[in-house]
């Protein structure tokens, strides 16, 4: 395993180079000095042995992702992007499950060719539509699950049945901003005039 590791700057490759080695010649004790870290040949060998493993993902079965979304499912896009080009081999999205009849997201979903599902709330408790939803995610294969502008809080038995396999994006640094959602988020970030802020991604649970 690696111990010790040295940095040098210098106007060349081999001046900085030099300064290391000898940096590394005066530490006291029994070294095992790598001389091809760094190299060429093992960045290239680091990279064919990367490129095997996604040319391996791509020849395997997918996992199947189902996504839950309430708006119109801007965020969506650049995960069908990115499943297009190839970025993400070892996903596929099988279904997009809404809680909203007219929601883009579904319409977006059909438009590249995904299963898209309407699941009415009609009057029933979230427990009990939290189980509709889950029976159009297993019908589907589904495997894991994608919370995009989702509007609906998830029950402790949905968190526990897809538990470590459902993940949500929230457009704040949490714990920071955690009560809103969307613009709201944005809104409340640039009224506390805060200097930094960014997105968090984490997992579903019933807390």
């Amino acid at each position: 395993s690696r111990t010790v590791g040295v940095v040098a700057l210098a106007p060349t490759l081999e001046e900085a180079e030099a300064m290391a080695e000898a940096e590394v010649s005066a530490i006291k004790g029994q070294l095992f000095h790598r001389k091809d870290v760094g190299t060429a040949a093992l960045v290239n060998s680091r990279v064919k042995e990367m490129l095997a493993i996604q040319a391996r993902a791509s020849r395997e079965q997918p996992i199947k992702l189902g996504v839950l979304g309430s708006t119109r499912g801007s965020s969506l896009q650049p995960v069908l992007r990115a499943l297009a080009s190839g970025a993400l081999p070892g996903a596929q999205i099988v279904l997009v499950v809404s809680n909203k009849a007219d929601a883009p997201i579904l319409e977006r979903a059909r438009q590249h060719g995904i299963l898209a599902k309407h699941v009415p709330v009609n009057g029933r408790s979230r427990e009990d539509y939290d189980a509709a939803v889950t029976a159009e995610l297993e019908a589907a294969g589904v495997q894991a699950i994608l919370l995009i502008g989702f509007m609906r809080i998830l029950s402790a038995s949905f968190c526990a049945r897809w538990a470590k396999r459902c993940v949500n994006i929230h457009p704040s640094l949490l714990p920071a901003f955690s009560g809103g959602m969307d613009l709201q988020v944005h809104e409340a970030v640039l009224a506390a005039g805060v200097p930094e802020t960014g997105c968090t991604v984490h997992y579903v649970e019933a807390e």
